[in-house]
């Protein structure tokens, strides 16, 4: 746990920010919005990834992870702090969501990461039906549902100098549900690069084909720095090999990655991993 920079403003806190809940003097600086829900963010021991203390949803006052599927509860964990360079950042968490999804009305129960600004304050209910996010709530991540275990997600948003909230929202609705609610851990947030820079997932493992046959695999690009990267064109050392259309211009901008799937034509059969190219 490390906290680092903080901001003359009284309890925001400023970047980079890497957090697991460990702190009882941080965990006083986060802003738990439960209202009167039967289902409430805590900071706790009853769910963490790593070390001894997360956040997660209970409905019986930290003492277990989990949620009374059958009383709708809209609740909040929100943190502030302060942006004092314009620029691309990261925000960063890992998180186990289970909830509920349905055939009927889809996303049921989940969890949802947001970016607000700092003078507004969100409100719990416990009553309404139906949940309408403001538009001044910038989405980090898609809705958290359906997880096995423990992820890492990342969303990125370009800043102004400012004041902002970090917001991890839960939602259930009063009908039914998996009792497996939302738990969050080791949050981050983070300045990019000014400077694009390019990164590669994996290199290209080709599956065997038979003589005449083709294959293809995907490799994965991601500019990892905070500027627009273009790429122009992409060469192979092995002339079998090809892109499946013309490149002509790609630009990856700030944390986009593209996948391109590369194809190898009229190959004969090989050693298993022989034609294994990347790009240069």
């Amino acid at each position: 746990m490390s906290l680092l920079g903080f901001s003359p403003t009284a309890h925001a806190q400023t970047y980079p920010y890497f957090y697991g809940f460990e702190d009882d003097a941080e965990n006083a600086q986060w802003t738990l919005v439960n209202g009167n829900c039967a289902n409430q963010w805590y900071i706790g021991s009853a769910a963490k990834h790593e070390g001894e203390k997360g956040l997660y949803i209970t409905n019986d006052g930290g003492a277990t992870s989990g949620y009374d599927t059958y009383s709708i509860s809209t609740v909040y964990a929100c943190r502030t702090f302060e942006i004092t360079e314009a620029g691309a950042y990261s925000f960063s968490f890992d998180c186990n969501v289970q909830g509920e999804t349905s055939y009927w009305s889809g996303v049921s129960d989940y969890a949802h990461a947001y970016l607000i600004p700092g003078d507004e304050t969100p409100q719990a209910d416990s009553q309404s039906p139906w949940l309408m996010i403001p538009e001044s709530y910038v989405s980090l991540t898609e809705d958290l549902v359906g997880q096995s275990g423990w992820e890492t997600k990342t969303g990125f948003q370009n800043l102004d100098p400012g004041t902002y909230k970090l917001v991890f929202l839960w939602r259930n609705d009063d009908w039914g549900g998996s009792n497996v609610a939302a738990m969050i851990d080791n949050v981050k947030i983070e300045k990019l690069s000014n400077e694009p820079n390019v990164s590669f997932a994996t290199s290209l493992e080709f599956p065997l084909t038979e003589v005449g046959g083709s294959a293809t695999a995907t490799l994965t690009v991601t500019n990892t720095g905070g500027g627009d990267l273009n790429i122009s064109g992409i060469t192979f050392s092995n002339p079998d090999f090809e892109l499946p259309m013309p490149l002509n211009s790609l630009m990856l901008s700030r944390q986009l990655a593209e996948k391109r799937a590369i194809k190898s034509s009229s190959l004969p059969p090989q050693k298993e991993n022989d034609h294994t190219e990347q790009c240069p």
